[in-house]
């Protein structure tokens, strides 16, 4: 295969920065968009792209970093645009999915199926996210598990930092213990420390499967409840604003994180066509050319990630891109769909979300 090469720059003026904060350290979620900045995709279309994974201890999502001006774009999951329309702190958008089906799923040691997580009171590495742990409590109660019998490890103990805006669904109760983050949750369920977590089937499920791991392993799907897409590359809507939000010189001030991003210049239409149209670009390269796609990747991985592993990756996420259609577009049924579920399960109000106002096809 022809390696990726660099495209020439059609510069027409001074490059337009763009910060785009990921949801975890570079990974192939990631590629299309590494693809883009290293070849010269955004380039050409007059674009200075920053991919700024989180820092080491995870303390600020990057939806509430786009929140705080830190950055124009955000990789989040739906929950998150779910949320922050919940809380009315900031009109957060989601404009192109990385992903087209769940990657996710829960994977056990010692677990017949997912029943056991409460009838056998093993014990669920929880990453403390929104809905997690009640989408968990779902599966058990469908499987015929008891879900009150769920015990819960949560992933660290700083105040909620995987959720945006309010507290977690999570309650710590009886059932619920905490631990530091020094180890990954599927570092922990490898050592025996805990029995079930969640996991990133392309990169954990092939850390799982290259090292010889027997895993029971189980998706939402199996269990007839949607989801929504996951992560998502969002923005602030320009055409709302927040009550908390609003453009007087009152507001900005450092103690209000979206008061404080008022002040920042949001992307206009046309430049983040240029944005999706460069990363559409990356991820379709991605998809036919694995090999070259993993060597991009890889002098970003951080710990460094063998060549096999990420070859066998790349070529797992490649199947999640993209459900045949249009790279990176969305459609108002999953996204209604994932709506009413989390309405059924009284996780959000009925008439609360207005689907859609959480995406845009740009």
């Amino acid at each position: 295969m022809a390696a990726l090469t660099p495209v020439k720059s059609m510069s027409n003026g001074p490059p337009t920065t763009i910060k785009v904060a990921l949801d975890w350290t570079p990974n192939t979620i990631h590629t299309g968009l590494y693809i883009a900045q290293q070849t010269g995709l955004y380039a050409q279309r007059n674009l200075d792209v920053h991919l700024l994974p989180p820092d080491a201890s995870y303390t600020s999502t990057p939806a509430k970093r786009l929140e705080a001006g830190e950055v124009d774009l955000a990789i989040c999951p739906s929950e998150s645009c779910i949320a922050y329309q919940q809380s009315g702190s900031m009109p957060l958008q989601a404009i192109y999915a990385l992903l087209q089906k769940d990657a996710s799923a829960i994977v056990a040691k010692k677990m017949s199926n997912i029943a056991s997580l409460g009838t056998d009171k093993l014990t669920y590495g929880s990453y403390n996210a929104r809905y997690e742990d009640a989408i968990v409590k779902a599966m058990i109660k469908r499987a015929g598990g008891d879900p009150a019998g769920l015990k819960t490890q949560l992933h660290d103990t700083s105040d909620n930092n995987n959720n945006d805006n309010s507290s977690s669904s999570s309650s710590k109760d009886k059932n619920t213990s905490s631990k530091d983050n020094k180890l990954t949750l599927f570092d922990r369920l490898r050592a025996g420390e805990i029995d079930a977590t969640w996991v990133f089937l392309p990169w954990e499920g092939v850390e799982a499967v290259q090292a010889g791991l027997d895993l029971t392993v189980v998706q939402m799907e199996d269990y007839g409840i949607p989801y929504g897409y996951s992560p998502v590359i969002a923005r602030r809507n320009p055409d709302i604003t927040s009550p908390n939000n609003t453009n007087n010189t009152n507001n900005t001030n450092t103690n209000n994180p979206s008061a404080a991003a008022a002040a920042v210049e949001p992307l206009d239409k046309e430049t983040l066509w240029r944005f999706i149209s460069a990363t559409m670009e990356g991820y379709a390269q991605a998809l036919t050319t694995p090999h070259e796609a993993a060597a991009v990747l890889k002098p970003f991985c951080s710990p460094p990630r063998s060549d096999a592993f990420l070859l066998e990756s790349q070529k797992c996420v490649n199947g999640y891109y993209s459900d045949g259609s249009t790279l990176g577009r969305m459609s108002s049924r999953k996204w209604r769909e994932w709506v009413e579920w989390l309405e059924g399960e009284e996780l959000v109000g009925r008439g609360e979300v207005v689907v859609e106002g959480l995406f845009k096809n740009i």
